[in-house]
């Protein structure tokens, strides 16, 4: 056992490291690259402490994470590693939050160091103790981003963790925040590194306008999320909600700071308020305007024609029947808020070489949906020792147990997979 493991540690530990690099964490990784060319010329203690409160954050919200969810699953619940981003009404505050921060980068307004410092920390003696904090914090935000994400060696490590004692699981996702925090810590360690970027000046401002951008695409990636998730509806009135929020933080920025003229602040102060209380109330409308669950076929008595290159909803029963009947299965654990699964449909799955060879090979395949909670996927996952997604479970004709394919799928990877299919 102990050297299982170190062995799923070190896997998670690599695993945070590539998800540095994975596609949702990119917004959060070029803010806190704005980070480190703005420390530049720091003294190293300075360096360290900041990057470190960073790394505390980032550890400290994969153990919260990983306690939430063994109790959750303690408690009877079916759940895996992105649990979180199946609630809607944790969409909607996501959405919300990175648009107020997104705006604040923009500097439509400011709050003192609360928003401002995570784009662009400020050590000064008297800040010091604020900007420390929002280095925690943007730990927190960059582990809240990166958790839909699998890197490879993740999947593995997660699903192991899950299924082993609550201090092995605390352990192996330690290591995982560990690994997604390292090139920061390091950068304290030896802040010669630093010296690659540019001297900091009034350029910085620009270049921090511009990172409001990659979170308002991140906006926009949430909100096709859950109108997915919800309905037509709940993303218009996410939308909104969006817009309301930003009209208050217009006039704040604009007639609630120390210069205003009084009277003009009462009236922006009503404003803003029903504002406020406009985009909260259309947020929660938002949040539960949830769409009736799919209804799963009941039991299957026999093998229904199949249009070979066909994508079925995914069904246990049907699954055992296409297997039984001798034919190959590719099942697609897949959820809209898993931008690693979207990156390999469009890059392999859904190109048409890979579909000419799935239509070649007769294979029969299904996708399992798992944007919105699913016990019967979830028990599955579990099966398979995964605990999120995405995960890839081709059957051969004859097998009992299917192949895992890597969690970031290439041509090559599908092809020589699909080989020994080949008629």
């Amino acid at each position: 056992m102990g050297m299982e493991l170190w062995t799923y540690s070190g896997l998670a530990f690599l695993g945070g490291l590539i998800l540095n690099l994975m596609p949702c964490v990119l917004p959060v990784l070029s803010l806190k690259i704005f980070h480190l060319m703005s420390l530049s010329g720091e003294s190293r203690k300075k360096l360290f402490l900041y990057t470190g409160a960073y790394a505390a954050g980032v550890i400290v919200s994969f153990l919260v994470l990983s306690g939430l969810l063994l109790a959750l699953r303690a408690a009877g619940q079916q759940l895996g590693w992105g649990f979180h981003l199946q609630s809607s009404g944790f969409l909607v505050f996501m959405i919300l939050f990175l648009s107020l921060f997104a705006l604040n980068l923009l500097g439509v307004f400011e709050i003192g160091l609360s928003l401002t410092s995570i784009a662009g920390p400020d050590l000064k003696p008297s800040h010091e103790g604020k900007a420390l904090g929002s280095a925690f914090l943007s730990g927190v935000l960059a582990t809240v981003v990166a958790s839909p994400c699998t890197a490879p060696f993740m999947g593995s490590a997660v699903g192991f963790a899950l299924s082993q004692t609550a201090a092995t699981t605390l352990v192996i996702f330690f290591f995982l925040g560990l690994g997604l925090a390292s090139p920061f810590l390091l950068a304290g360690l030896f802040p010669s590194v630093l010296r690659v970027f540019p001297r900091p000046g009034a350029w910085m401002l620009r270049l921090k306008q511009l990172l409001a951008f990659p979170l308002f695409a991140t906006v926009a990636w949430l909100l096709w999320v859950l109108g997915n998730q919800t309905s037509v509806d709940g993303l218009v009135l996410a939308l909104f909600s969006v817009l309301l929020v930003a009209l208050t933080a217009y006039l704040y920025g604009s007639f609630l700071q120390p210069f205003a003229h009084r009277w003009s602040s009462y009236s922006a102060s009503i404003v803003a308020i029903l504002a406020l209380s406009g985009a909260i109330y259309s947020g929660a409308l938002a949040a539960k305007n949830q769409s009736p669950a799919s209804l799963r076929p009941g039991t299957v008595t026999e093998v229904p024609d199949y249009k070979p290159g066909q994508w079925l909803n995914y069904d246990p029963a049907l699954v055992d029947r296409f297997r039984r009947s001798g034919a190959a299965v590719l099942v697609d654990f897949t959820a809209d808020w898993c931008l690693s699964c979207k990156v390999n449909e469009r890059t392999v799955l859904d190109t048409e070489h890979i579909r000419q060879l799935f239509v070649k090979t007769g294979i029969v395949l299904f996708k399992a949906d798992w944007t919105n909670e699913d016990p019967v996927i979830s028990e599955e996952l579990d099966r398979l020792g995964r605990n999120g997604v995405p995960v890839y479970a081709l059957y051969y004709p004859g097998a009992s147990e299917p192949t895992l394919l890597p969690e970031l799928l290439t041509i090559s990877i599908m092809e020589d997979a699909l080989q020994p299919l080949v008629k």
